[in-house]
């Protein structure tokens, strides 16, 4: 029980520390490189992992994508549902400090998405299912891109939270495959995405991404182990 304490407070402390306020004067120590205590501003920026200031352009961005669906140890098919997604958020740039032909970027948004068989009437073959899963909850992307004239080429990592409920349609023979399927169908269920894309901004009210998403639902939330993981996951990203 000790461990899942200490775990929970790294987690809180990890998580709480403030960003540097941007207005403060910067202290006049200097190494012999010339570098200044300001500089850190940057590295605090990355650390914020949980923010829910919202600040920047307001941003609507709409997705659309092809799924594959997978359940460890079950041994029936699912057919491969399509995606819509809506993210709601705002979208703050601003130049880097050592280089100018730099920005960093970041998006803080909250989404829907439908991800369904039903999209454009996806075929299904014999023995496998159909799904209809509706998911929301909220996130954030973040990277550093390249000016192109007025636009940019802005790589990306994004990491949301989210709540998930998934129907199923379709003959399952197996009692340990329905087994498993319970313990999702027809309940929602809390689930983590990470996703690495491409923001191609072609003028500064508009861009196109292209993206490769990984979530994962979990079949019940054990709180203290995902805390832990988490923990240990964030502090691999920031380093």
């Amino acid at each position: 029980m000790k461990i899942k304490y200490l775990l929970a407070l790294l987690l809180i402390v990890f998580l709480s520390v403030p960003a540097l306020p941007q207005e403060d004067e910067e202290k006049a120590d200097t190494t012999e490189s010339g570098w200044e205590w300001g500089d850190w501003e940057d590295w605090h920026h990355d650390m914020d992992v949980i923010n829910v200031d919202f600040e920047g352009s307001p941003t609507i961005a709409l997705r659309y994508g092809i799924s594959e669906m997978s359940l460890d140890k079950f041994t029936g098919q699912f057919a491969d549902p399509n995606l819509i997604e809506v993210r709601l958020g705002y979208t703050h740039e601003k130049d880097y400090k050592w280089e100018e032909n730099i920005i960093k970027y970041d998006f803080k948004f909250l989404f829907l998405s439908n991800i369904s068989t039903d999209i454009n009437n996806v075929s299904v073959s014999d023995g496998e299912l159909k799904s209809n899963l509706w998911r929301f909850g909220g996130g954030k992307a973040s990277g550093y891109g390249y000016k192109i004239g007025k636009g940019a080429v802005i790589p990306y990592y994004s990491y949301d939270l989210s709540w998930s409920k998934l129907d199923l349609k379709g003959q399952v023979v197996s009692e340990e495959d329905k087994a498993l399927l319970d313990n999702f169908d027809g309940s929602f269920r809390f689930g983590t995405n990470t996703e690495a894309g491409v923001k191609i901004k072609l003028i500064p009210m508009v861009s196109l991404d292209a993206s490769y998403e990984r979530a994962i639902i979990f079949p019940r939330h054990l709180f203290w182990k995902w805390a832990g993981s988490v923990a240990i996951e964030s502090i691999g990203h920031l380093l």
